[in-house]
Order: C-alpha cells, then sequence, then structure tokens
C-alpha cells in the first residue's frame, strides 16, 4: 500500500482558519494602536490650543474672536479638502491667523489626526462662547476621540457617542 505524503484537505483548512484567527487579532490591535496614538496627537494638539488660547487673552484682553459666536469653526490648516465637520469646510483666516501668532510650529493637519469623521467631528472645532462689550471672554473647543481608549485633556466634559467620546472643553 503506497502512503501519501501530503496533507488532507481537513488539515490544510485547520491551519488557514488558525492564522485567519491569529492574523484578525494582529489587526484588531493594531488599528486600536493607531487611534491610541491618534487620540493623544489630537488632545496634544488641544493643549497646543489652549495655551496659545491664553497667550492671546493676555496678550489683547480677549479670546480670539472669529466674528460669528454661533459657530463652531475649524482649528488648524486650511485644506480645501479637509471637511472638519458634517461635510463643511468651517476654516476662519481671523482666528488662524490669532492662534499662529503663538504656536510653536505649525499646529497638525486634522486630516492626519483623526481616522474617520464619525458623528460628523473630523477635527477641533471653536467657539465664541461668550461676549462682553463685543470681545470674546469664554470659548468652547470640541474633539472626537475614536474608541474609548483615551481620556480627554484638560479636564474636559465627555459625552459618549457610541465607544467614541465627545470632549468639550470650556474656557473660565
Amino acid at each position: 500500500m503506497m502512503k501519501n505524503k501530503g496533507f488532507t484537505l481537513v488539515e490544510l483548512l485547520m491551519v488557514i482558519s488558525i492564522i485567519g484567527l491569529l492574523s484578525s487579532i494582529v489587526f484588531s490591535s493594531l488599528q486600536d494602536s493607531r487611534n491610541k496614538a491618534n487620540n493623544t496627537k489630537k488632545n496634544q494638539l488641544v493643549a497646543q490650543y489652549v495655551r496659545a488660547a491664553e497667550l492671546y487673552k493676555d496678550k489683547y484682553g480677549e479670546y480670539p474672536d472669529p466674528g460669528n459666536q454661533l459657530f463652531d469653526w475649524c482649528l488648524g490648516p486650511y485644506s480645501a479638502t479637509d471637511k472638519c465637520y458634517q461635510g463643511f469646510i468651517t476654516f476662519n483666516s481671523t482666528l488662524s491667523t490669532a492662534f499662529n501668532e503663538f504656536l510653536i510650529g505649525p499646529p497638525a493637519d486634522n486630516t492626519i489626526i483623526v481616522p474617520s469623521n464619525a458623528y460628523g467631528y473630523k477635527g477641533i472645532l471653536y467657539q465664541c462662547s461668550s461676549r462682553i462689550n463685543n470681545e470674546c471672554q469664554k470659548y468652547r473647543l470640541a474633539w472626537l476621540l475614536i474608541g474609548n481608549k483615551n481620556e480627554c485633556t484638560g479636564g474636559a466634559n465627555v459625552s459618549y457617542l457610541g465607544i467614541n467620546k465627545l470632549c468639550t472643553l470650556y474656557s473660565y
């Protein structure tokens, strides 16, 4: 009787299913690591903008004012293809110039630091939330962290959108 020196179909299917299972575990952990890195980058950028806003207020006596307190404005460099919030380009050159005076180096591009536009958020949003005598006295920053592995920076309020965190930081 002649003995076959190959693998049976069942053995091959078992090896393929084990490899598939192991690769799905590896890819899942890679995506978690990528999200955590992007969220950390975004939190660091928020801290940069908070410092810049405080320096601006120290110099000019008010926070940067985009001119419309009921509208969220994207922070970061302008890009015609970067949709910061719900598909809209909401870039304000006055606001960008105000922050750039106090930022060390250019801020990160929003398209790099955000893995997706879940729930309409794809960047860091700024709004003048309180005006007194036509001067911005308080602001609000909002940004989305993907997944639940990171905490919001700077004592921000947290709202959960599915497994994601919407961070909202108000100035004092």
